[in-house]
């Protein structure tokens, strides 16, 4: 059933933004029992800014998710991203989004590793 698929307002959304400093998600807080996915996208700018990016968290055992948004580009993070503005607007007019993304990464269209932030590395 979709439409269990349910937003959590706190742990998972500051989750989210542990990933974009290159953490990785680990186990669920809210079930203890599924291990964290994501999805990170940066999106176009046409009036030549810089973009603003968004990081999407979920668990695919309690089908709850957070998301960290407004996030600055994470140069860093680079990897081929399998959606465009175009395909991504087509996914979320069919809510919610993290059933897509969760297809997508089971169909491994989804990177499923954090990469490193080389900041971590200057010590």
């Amino acid at each position: 059933m979709d439409d269990d698929w349910m937003r959590d307002w706190g742990k998972l959304d500051d989750i989210a933004y542990n990933v974009c400093g290159g953490q990785s998600p680990g186990t669920c807080p809210i079930c203890m029992i599924g291990e964290l996915r994501f999805y990170y996208h940066a999106f176009k700018s046409n009036l030549g800014l810089s973009p603003r990016c968004a990081l999407w968290v979920w668990c695919s055992h309690c089908r709850r998710g957070g998301i960290a948004h407004g996030i600055g580009a994470m140069s860093w993070w680079e990897w081929a991203d399998p959606l465009d503005e175009v395909k991504l607007a087509e996914l979320r007019k069919d809510p919610p989004l993290t059933k897509h993304l969760n297809r997508m990464w089971e169909e491994n269209l989804i990177r499923h590793d954090v990469p490193t932030n080389p900041a971590k590395l200057k010590k």
